[in-house]
């Protein structure tokens, strides 16, 4: 099975009364798409609207009958072919993996920049799947010579590389940094397959929170995630359109490594 597909059947296996869990709330805003459940836990995953294909203003056909649904219909829709759906899909995938790294059972968990805690040597090659461009300058600093790959046009600059450079690029790394949104645009199993060489393989942000144990299975060392602070001001911000920088007052940067 692939990554996504074991995230899905790890958490249902993990939540045996999943059928009785629903989605409370469910905000696909412009920065993130975001799910609390009944439980009162909250995903995100961007939502990427520069790969989305909107028609008509319209990015879901699932508009109004989302919350309040059973939330294992809104896992499953992390296998769908159709984006938004994946999306939302990644975000409940996220929402119901933050108990169990909450509750540190077989993880560390330190508090902090992935940055802080990635196995940086002077001279590695880092390839950077994703323009996390708050990273490019630790990096360089570290000595290392680093490649970006970025999908969508509108992060592309004159330091990035098309992600079609990916089987070219990603196995000459030492270290490889994935973005979350791996997940949902599904690139990530690509990606882990050509990174098998690397000594350390992160995925990171927001949308990287799902159930450690799989992605660790899969070959990532490292996941630099969040852990939510306050969901009800999650919500409101991705409601009204907010992003990443609204959004961290209200989150805790974390750390996640396996526990040997």
């Amino acid at each position: 099975m692939g990554v996504i597909d074991e995230l899905i059947q790890a958490l249902m296996n993990l939540n045996p009364q999943i059928d009785e869990v629903v989605a409370e709330k469910v905000i696909m805003g412009l920065g993130y798409t975001c799910v609390l459940t009944s439980s009162g836990h909250v995903g995100l995953c961007q939502t990427l609207l520069g790969e989305l294909n909107i028609h008509c203003c319209k990015v879901t056909n699932k508009a109004g009958s989302l919350a309040g649904s059973k939330i294992v219909d809104l896992l499953m829709m992390a296998k769908s072919w159709d984006l938004s759906e994946r999306i939302l899909g990644v975000a409940t995938i996220n929402a119901l993996s933050a108990p169990y790294i909450e509750s540190q059972q077989d993880v560390k968990v330190f508090k902090g920049n992935l940055i802080e805690h990635l196995d940086l040597k002077k001279g590695d090659v880092v390839v950077m799947a994703g323009n996390i461009k708050p990273f490019r300058g630790p990096i360089k600093a570290k000595g290392c010579e680093l490649i970006v790959l970025e999908r969508s046009p509108q992060f592309m600059d004159e330091e990035t590389l098309p992600d079609v450079a990916t089987d070219e690029i990603i196995p000459k790394a030492d270290v490889v940094i994935v973005s979350g949104t791996s997940l949902a645009n599904g690139t990530i199993e690509r990606i882990l397959k050509m990174a098998r060489r690397a000594r350390e393989i992160a995925l990171v942000g927001p949308s990287a929170g799902a159930y450690p144990k799989v992605l660790f299975d899969h070959g990532v060392t490292i996941i630099g995630c969040i852990k939510a602070l306050d969901p009800a001001m999650i919500i409101k911000i991705v409601s009204e359109g907010g992003g990443t920088r609204e959004l961290k007052p209200y989150v805790e940067q974390i750390v996640v490594r396996a526990s040997s």
